[in-house]
């Protein structure tokens, strides 16, 4: 099974030019546009609609409440259930950081490379799922791998070295325009550099915390991973999809496929009303 390709050949020069109307050549050009932005048909396009200003103020405020409300209930507590004493010691808050932010980018990244596979690439679901099979595979022997290492170098070295690898994949993910084969190598080092810090991130923050606390500090080292993730897919998700839809719309293909979609809608209506 070869790399799957997402190019898109344009017409020649000297290739035969339908005679259709200058509607028709509006829509294969929404076509091809559609093609190279993700999209095989225009009339998917189309079904993407503007965005809906809706107040956000009253649930930010309501979220901000709780969370002090909390925040004040913990510190009164003599047994709380976040021990927020723990973020006084620096190396906690620091491995706790650490494991935030690379799983949040691994999760960014992650939903940006399925979709990819799926909506530009043109591959069904499973033969998309076997494609990330290799960096999966990458992950786990790193994962288990991280700990022995750790015993013959400083876990920061360890870190550090992983760090290294997935800079050189996202730096990599940048050409990502030269083919898929590039996205998934650029995929397989960033999983293959996230595998020793979910590894060793957990045993840098209970080793940070006092004997007495390890079972508070461990609860937030999951907590931090589980965030991380939740935060990569809703903050750079949210962030792909505002470019996403800010190129379609400069590009003008948005609206050539509502057009094609509203002609569309009338014809089938012509139709049904002469039958």
């Amino acid at each position: 099974m070869s790399p799957p390709s997402s190019g898109v050949t344009p017409p020649g020069p000297g290739a035969r030019q339908d005679p259709a109307t200058s509607s028709d050549a509006a829509n294969r050009q929404a076509g091809q546009e559609c093609a190279h932005l993700g999209l095989g048909d225009p009339d998917r396009v189309a079904v993407i609609r503007p965005h809906r200003e809706r107040s956000e103020h009253p649930a930010l405020a309501a979220g901000l409440v709780a969370g002090v409300a909390f925040v004040r209930r913990q510190r009164r507590l003599a047994d709380p259930l976040l021990d927020l004493t723990l973020f006084g010691n620096r190396s906690f808050r620091g491995a706790l950081a650490i494991t935030l932010v690379s799983l949040l980018t691994t999760g960014g990244v992650y939903l940006f490379v399925t979709q990819y596979l799926q909506l530009v690439a043109g591959l069904p679901p499973m033969e998309a799922g076997l494609w990330l099979l290799p960096p999966a595979a990458g992950l786990i022997v790193t994962s288990l791998t991280a700990p022995l290492l750790a015993r013959r170098i400083r876990p920061g070295h360890v870190l550090a070295g992983a760090f290294a690898v997935c800079a050189l994949g996202y730096l990599l993910m940048t050409q990502a325009g030269a083919g898929t084969a590039v996205l998934l190598a650029a995929f397989f080092l960033v999983y293959v550099g996230a595998g020793p810090v979910g590894a060793l991130g957990t045993d840098l923050i209970v080793g940070a915390a006092p004997p007495e606390k390890t079972g508070a500090a461990s609860a937030l080292g999951e907590t931090s991973s589980e965030l991380g993730i939740a935060l990569g897919v809703a903050i750079l998700g949210s962030a792909g999809t505002a470019v996403y839809r800010e190129s379609m719309n400069a590009s003008g293909v948005l609206a050539v496929a509502r057009g094609r979609r509203r002609r569309g809608g009338h014809r089938r209506l012509g139709a049904s009303r002469r039958r």
